[in-house]
């Protein structure tokens, strides 16, 4: 198995978030303020979460911003 990108572990590890809240991209743009096509760029991994953004989305989801970072056990 080869180690995830940093980017695409953000990314998943946000993504779970969101489904785990039973929200959509959608619902946690409007919340966050970050605009629904950048965040929909983050989440496929065309582009990387900012350090701005991921504390826009710690702070909806009531997480320390570590816990979007960190690496899960599969």
């Amino acid at each position: 198995m080869t180690p995830q990108s940093l980017e695409h572990r953000v990314a998943a590890n946000v993504d779970a978030a969101i489904k785990a809240a039973g929200e959509n991209p959608h619902s946690v743009a409007l919340a966050t303020g970050i605009p629904r096509v950048t965040l929909l760029r983050r989440l496929d991994g065309t582009v990387p979460f900012n350090t701005r953004e991921l504390g826009r989305i710690a702070a909806h989801f009531n997480v320390p911003v570590v816990e979007l970072i960190e690496e899960r056990d599969a």
